[in-house]
């Protein structure tokens, strides 16, 4: 089967799946896959002919938020990986992962 993306709809319609695709899994905090779809969506963004614009300005503001919150989760999880290597190097941890400090 072939798939042949010629008109402005046909790439709209794939946008706003992978638009929508982006906004579930942000809604569950998954956010490096919400990245994926979000950035697969903005892709597609070139190819809609007189929407861009309009899609564009919707999608950036929230598309900038989510690389934000991927941001600030990367480093939450190398601070906790860092606090829990501390603790199992101090011999502060216990047997079932909890910190004894």
């Amino acid at each position: 089967m072939s798939c042949f993306l010629t008109q402005p709809e046909d790439f709209t319609e794939l946008e706003i799946r992978a638009w929508n695709a982006g906004i579930l899994l942000y809604s569950l905090a998954q956010y490096p896959e919400a990245e994926r779809w979000f950035g697969l969506g903005m892709s597609f963004l070139k190819h809609l002919g007189s929407l861009q614009d309009s899609y564009q300005t919707q999608m950036a503001g929230l598309y900038s938020e989510v690389l934000d919150r991927l941001d600030k989760a990367k480093k939450n999880l190398i601070t906790e990986e860092r606090m829990m290597a501390s603790s199992v190097a101090d011999g502060n941890l216990r047997s079932n992962g909890t910190c004894l400090i």
